[in-house]
């Protein structure tokens, strides 16, 4: 049997992402799943240098182009508070994907101000054993401290020097009012049969 050669980027390691609404005392106002489809090709490219132990140039979140070698951390998604520049990210775009892309295409900015959410910390769960299968659990929480409203299309995951691993538009925008909470997980995981 012949196989048929794939057009789009499948590394059989899959994530859905998760998002939680929340009001200022912390009540879950709404909650769904959503299936990602949309690593970009950058998060090969680091696998690739990172496997190969070799250098190659690839393309920043800041659109700058760089000969990126292996190094220490360089697959880190981890993030700190307030660090916008790493981790989970959101932005107000719904620009369609491509796998051409390098960054969202309008990031929210962390802080206080006008269109603006507070990021907090980026996690990562343990590698936890699922049904034919294994998965890890990132999650960063989005605070609206802004007095006004703040709409988020797009999710992605920024990491290493950095660069962006995966991009997804919403499947419906998520209005986050001042005061509220969004919450953002994914859950990447890989199946076998």
């Amino acid at each position: 049997m012949t196989q048929k050669l794939k057009t789009e980027l499948d590394l059989g390691l899959k994530y859905d992402i998760e998002l939680e609404l929340r009001d200022k005392d912390g009540k879950l106002i709404k909650k769904w799943v959503q299936k990602g489809r949309s690593w970009v090709k950058w998060f090969l490219f680091l696998l690739y240098i990172y496997m190969a132990q070799s250098s190659f140039t690839i393309t920043k979140t800041d659109g700058s182009s760089a000969s990126q070698s292996p190094a220490v951390g360089m697959l880190n998604i981890a993030a700190g508070w307030g660090n916008d520049t790493g981790g989970i990210v959101v932005g107000t775009s719904d620009l369609a994907y491509s796998i051409e892309q390098y960054k969202l295409d309008s990031k929210i900015s962390h802080g206080n101000g006008s269109g603006q959410l507070l990021y907090g910390v980026t996690t990562i769960d343990d590698v936890t054993p699922m049904t034919n299968g294994y998965r890890i659990f990132v999650s960063r929480v989005f605070n609206n401290n802004s007095g006004a409203s703040v709409i988020v299309k797009e999710v992605g995951i920024y990491g290493g020097p950095p660069v962006m691993f995966a991009r997804d538009v919403l499947t419906a925008p998520v209005e986050v009012q001042n005061l509220q909470s969004l919450t953002v997980r994914y859950s990447i995981y890989f199946t076998y049969a």
